[in-house]
């Protein structure tokens, strides 16, 4: 049982590490979330709809804002994707690029 959770316990530290990236030059772009309302310590988004602390409100595609993971993101033209703050979206390839 016990290597099972060491097992298991490394493919998760695998995973979280293949999400990283600061050391890379592209990462995979980030769907945006519905925002909600009435969270705690929320950003609010112009709309009015709220977003986790630490995330970024983007305009979507249906003109209501929406929540992307990223701190101080950057909202893709595509308005359906965002990239870490210091990555440009590349929509032709998905990616987030330095």
């Amino acid at each position: 049982m016990a290597q099972l959770v060491f097992v298991t316990s490394i493919f998760i530290l695998l995973a979280i590490s293949a999400q990283c990236f600061d050391d890379t030059r592209s990462v995979k772009m980030s769907p945006i979330k519905s925002a909600s309302v009435s969270l705690v310590n929320a950003v609010v988004c112009p709309d009015g709809g709220e977003c986790e602390y630490g995330q970024t409100c983007c305009l979507t595609q249906s003109g209501r804002y929406g929540c992307c993971l990223y701190p101080s993101a950057t909202c893709c033209s595509d308005k359906l994707h965002c990239c870490p703050n210091g990555y440009r979206c590349n929509p032709s390839s998905q990616t987030c690029e330095r």
